[in-house]
């Protein structure tokens, strides 16, 4: 059986001049990846132009988009208030990008009002990337 879509979810955390490890050890979550300046991004020879790090989730197959937003806040709640400050104190910006690949049928889209206002807190913008997959 093949799948009609999959979702994941990204939280990135990026500035021009900042030390990724630092939002590690001040959080105390294992991020998924990190940049600085100048890296290589993936296969490609263009170069990143900001620093960052970044959580992702797990990638699911199913309407799953506020199972995998409850689970984002969960683990990003308990450090909310220092990585807020973080953010504020060294100008960084934050996003949410919600990763959406279509097979056969696309999904309800559908970010409830409490989840808005989490990541509005952080200062994050919010970002739906759908790609048609094979």
């Amino acid at each position: 059986m093949n799948m009609k879509f999959s979702i994941q979810l990204k939280f990135t955390v990026f500035g021009s001049s900042f030390d990724p490890n630092e939002i590690t050890e001040l959080c105390k979550i294992q991020p998924h990846r990190i940049w600085k300046a100048g890296d290589t991004i993936a296969s490609t020879i263009m170069k990143r132009k900001n620093y960052g790090w970044t959580i992702i989730s797990k990638e699911i197959e199913s309407d799953g988009l506020d199972l995998l937003l409850k689970e984002m806040i969960k683990k990003i709640t308990p450090v909310k208030s220092l990585l807020r400050d973080h953010i504020n104190k060294h100008n960084l910006n934050s996003e949410l990008a919600c990763i959406i690949t279509l097979h056969e049928e696309a999904p309800s889209i559908n970010i409830d009002q409490k989840s808005v206002h989490f990541f509005s807190d952080l200062g994050s913008s919010i970002d739906i990337d759908i790609y048609l997959g094979e």
